[in-house]
């Protein structure tokens, strides 16, 4: 890695990049904490996704299990990896399809009845 590659002023050493400017040709971005700047020329109005994620590991590790687990915890701490963690644990499951279709016909039925569009 090149020595430009890590922020003075961050304690983990990683660039918190922000959009300057999006052009047709280019992305600029600057680091909240220390100013480096960087420019990603796009081809075809894409970027080269390899440096992007690259330069912008805050924003693409996830919690969980292997390396972007164990850099998840680094950058947020392990308080972010608890709340994730019951976050996981107390989301309710997404309904089935089919229960969805019974529900959306017994609604369709209720509106459709005389009784309860004209009282």
């Amino acid at each position: 890695m090149n020595p430009d590659e890590f922020c003075e002023k961050d304690s983990l050493h990683l660039h918190n990049y922000f959009t300057i400017l999006e052009g047709p040709g280019a992305l600029k971005e600057a680091c909240l904490n220390c100013g480096h700047r960087v420019i990603y020329n796009k081809r075809d109005g894409k970027i080269d996704n390899a440096a992007y994620l690259r330069n912008h590991l805050r924003d693409t590790v996830q919690p969980g299990e292997g390396k972007t687990g164990k850099l998840y915890s680094q950058i947020y701490g392990e308080d972010a990896v608890k709340a994730h963690a019951r976050w996981v644990k107390n989301r309710k499951a997404k309904p089935k399809l089919e229960d969805v279709q019974a529900e959306a016909r017994d609604m369709i039925k209720t509106l459709g009845r005389k009784s309860y569009l004209m009282p």
